[in-house]
């Protein structure tokens, strides 16, 4: 049955730069926001479907829905507190500890909690004492559509071969660390392509200037374009700081595999992103920081002939279609819409 929807905008504190203070403001501001609307709109919902910043936004978005009994599911994209353990110097572990209770007591108060991947279900379920039947996986999806309708252009003979970083140019990406490898790799007629922007865009730039065979080039990454933009490179680069890929999946990853270009992915062994990967068949896992191993497995790679690497990307848009579509994935999140407003558990 054809559904219609009432699209309502709230109004709260978005910070613009990366700041801590700036996030914790945001996101309380954010909860804080849809607190009010429902304190006064309670009695128009059947099911609360909470998908927001982490931690105080959660949080108060689960307490609203309490009071007013509705049942509610808590879509978890960032795992936090986590990321305080890596990224904030010195008192990382004083906030992980200060703020893992208030994640904790607003997933536990979720009639479901939906995960992005298998082992980050497993990672909630043993670390924030989760029942099992509460935690469902919905992957990350991409619009099928967006690449189904571009046609592949074949590349002229004699380009360089490729390879291609598109996503936000962030510390957590480890990208410095990426292009020196490519450069120490020195493959004959070869390029890398860094599109996007992002903090670490300027780093990226100096290390280029350093480079006097110019073979690191940046470009935009408009998201209408990304399609076209991927469709220039033989390899897609996935790249996470060490510890980095255990609670995340990123969305360019089914992206990629819908252009049907293998991937290389410097990411944990152990993650759900190098899980993927494998089990597709579409591309290589190098754990970061090895990069003897990596500078050879660019080496290796850019000698592949065009048959194997066309083949690999197959396997990636093959796995794609059947598991990280827009198709699949949102008829399984509207199941589990449904399955809650209508109190099975």
């Amino acid at each position: 049955k054809d559904k219609t929807y009432t699209r309502v905008e709230l109004q709260s504190y978005t910070c613009a730069k990366t700041d801590y203070i700036g996030r914790f403001r945001e996101t309380y501001g954010f909860g804080r926001a849809v607190k009010k609307y429902l304190d006064a709109n309670y009695k128009n919902f059947d099911v609360v479907y909470s998908w927001s910043w982490p931690l105080y936004a959660q949080l108060l978005i689960v307490k609203a829905a309490k009071k007013y009994k509705i049942p509610l599911i808590t879509h978890v994209q960032d795992v936090y507190p986590e990321p305080f353990l890596r990224r904030v110097p010195i008192i990382g572990r004083l906030l992980y500890r200060l703020f893992f209770n208030v994640d904790k007591k607003s997933l536990l108060l979720s009639e479901k909690v939906i995960a992005i991947a298998p082992r980050i279900k497993e990672y909630l379920i043993h670390t924030r004492g989760l029942n099992r039947k509460q935690v469902e996986v919905i992957y990350n999806w991409q619009d099928e559509t967006r690449f189904e309708n571009y046609t592949a252009q074949r590349k002229p003979i004699g380009s360089p071969f490729t390879f291609m970083f598109l996503g936000t140019l962030s510390g957590a990406a480890n990208l410095e660390y990426i292009a020196n490898c490519f450069l120490k790799a020195d493959i004959p007629n070869s390029q890398f392509i860094f599109a996007g922007s992002g903090s670490a865009k300027k780093n990226l730039e100096n290390i280029a200037k350093q480079d006097k065979n110019k073979r690191i080039e940046f470009c935009d990454a408009p998201f209408s374009e990304v399609a076209k933009i991927q469709d220039r490179a033989d390899v897609l680069v996935i790249s996470l700081n060490k510890g980095g890929g255990a609670h995340a999946f990123p969305s360019n990853l089914p992206a990629h595999m819908y252009s049907k270009i293998p991937v290389l992915a410097s990411v944990d062994a152990s993650s759900d992103i190098a899980f993927v990967i494998k089990e597709a068949r579409c591309g290589w896992v190098v754990e970061p920081g090895q990069q003897e191993i990596l500078i050879e497995r660019m080496r290796s790679i850019s000698k592949y002939s065009e048959h194997k690497l066309v083949k690999m990307g197959e396997n990636g848009l093959s796995y794609c279609q059947g598991n990280l579509s827009k198709k699949v994935n949102l008829e399984k999140l509207c199941t589990i819409i449904e399955s809650v407003y209508n109190g099975e558990k």
